[in-house]
């Protein structure tokens, strides 16, 4: 994970270019990030991914599903089309929004669901 930061009423984690499982710290560097701010909108920033694995995808679900449950909402804000296309065969995008437009800040109509 590259950073995060607040845009409005979000919590934007901005991933690194490989979104990799690496012994099962991944888990626990987003929900280490989500816990630190007091936000239950969830942006995942995934602009700069360009290399995905299985079980992080796997990962991203079991924390989907798990914070979903207590309140929290999560979007994917940018994904290449490659990565879209790997998000949608795992059915990925039928329990997180996906962000199609990549537009700093929250204003506007950028929440097209695909």
């Amino acid at each position: 994970m590259i950073g995060q930061h607040l845009e409005n009423d979000y919590l934007v984690l901005e991933l690194d270019n490989r979104f990799i499982l690496n012994n099962g710290s991944l888990y626990d560097q987003l929900l280490s990030s989500i816990s630190q701010y007091n936000k239950k909108k969830i942006i995942l920033d995934f602009s700069r991914v360009t290399t995905i694995d299985e079980w992080s995808l796997k990962t991203l679900l079991k924390l989907v599903d798990q914070r979903s449950s207590r309140g929290y909402s999560f979007s994917l804000r940018g994904p290449a089309k490659s990565i879209l296309k790997k998000l949608v065969n795992m059915e990925i995008t039928d329990k997180i929004r996906v962000l199609v437009q990549n537009k700093p800040g929250l204003s506007g109509n950028i929440e097209e669901k695909v």
